[in-house]
């Protein structure tokens, strides 16, 4: 808006044209003038130049005068045009938000509240798919143990998750496969939390407009961005009881693998999901009850190449290779 009141400026030069200065048009009808006059005096010589027929400089200064006021008006048509239709786009671009393909138009001021509804409606209905996925996996692994199948749905199941990464025998799941898709949950609080922050930091302009809609604007802002925050803990929390199960559901994989091929490969996966904190050593020892009970709060399981020996005391656990005498 700053070049717009510059009539000299470089904007407004290259849209409308430059500003008609009645210098330039004095001095064109000035060199007219004077051709005429010299035309004048070549073809009547020794005639003075208030002779008859002679060229009438006050007519030339009329002239200049004319095409002056009306280039002028008509720049200040186009001046005035060009400037209502900088300020329509600047009011329907920075005051209005138009919603594509559905062709509707909200105020920029009534952002906050419709952001805040759709961000909570999105947010419940996360929070209710990760609720019913919840109580999905808690039904189908334990309808599968029941069964003794729950190796091959583990894999099968596993393959299918898109948000949520299991473990399995060849895969390696990292920190950034365990937080970061939960991050999404998030974003909703992130985005609302600086569209509040800026309803706040603006709100002198609203309160110079209507202080009764601008107070009630921001008090919803502030609703909104609490309830937001609730479901977005809400539904982080569910992601997490969701992969609790699944760590159980693993821990009872590879349990049920060692137990019904005793081969050392499985004690080796045991333990270093142990090591990687995968899961925990009282869940191992209550997926395998079948192990050699030594003293205190301290079990080993055995196969011919490794022995596993798991402390609850200390929660730790060691791999060995097989002794002799056990193979």
């Amino acid at each position: 808006m700053e070049r717009l009141r510059q009539g000299d400026s470089e904007y407004l030069v290259r849209h409308i044209g430059s500003v008609p200065k009645i210098e330039d048009y004095r001095k064109k009808w000035l060199g007219r003038y004077q051709q005429d006059q010299v035309q004048y005096e070549s073809t009547h010589p020794g005639s003075g130049t208030n002779a008859n027929g002679a060229p009438d400089r006050a007519w030339y200064e009329q002239q200049a005068q004319e095409e002056y006021d009306r280039e002028k008006k008509m720049y200040e048509a186009r001046y005035q045009t060009f400037l209502m239709n900088m300020s329509r786009a600047l009011v329907d671009t920075r005051f209005l938000v138009r919603v594509p393909f559905f062709g509707i138009t909200f105020d920029i001021n009534d952002l906050g509240s419709l952001s805040g509804i759709g961000f909570i409606t999105l947010l419940v209905f996360f929070r209710l798919s990760i609720s019913n996925e919840l109580e999905n996996l808690k039904l189908s692994f334990r309808h599968v143990r029941k069964l003794g199948k729950l190796a091959e749905f583990y894999r099968l199941l596993s393959m299918k998750q898109v948000l949520t990464t299991p473990y399995l025998p060849d895969r390696r799941v990292g920190w950034f496969h365990m937080y970061v898709p939960k991050l999404i949950y998030f974003l909703p609080l992130v985005v609302y939390f600086s569209v509040v922050m800026h309803d706040i930091d603006t709100n002198n302009l609203g309160f110079q407009i209507d202080n009764a809609r601008t107070l009630f604007v921001l008090a919803l802002d502030v609703v909104f961005l609490l309830v937001i925050l609730a479901l977005s803990i809400v539904a982080f929390q569910r992601t997490r009881d969701v992969d609790r199960q699944w760590s159980n559901a693993w821990c009872d994989y590879l349990a049920e693998e060692f137990h019904d091929t005793g081969d050392g490969e499985w004690l080796l996966q045991l333990h270093r999901a142990l090591e990687q904190r995968q899961f925990s050593p009282q869940q191992l020892v209550a997926s395998l009850p079948e192990a050699n009970k030594q003293s205190g709060k301290s079990y080993s399981y055995h196969s011919k190449s490794w022995d596993l020996t798991i402390d609850l005391d200390a929660g730790t656990s060691s791999l060995k290779p097989a002794q002799p005498e056990q193979r």
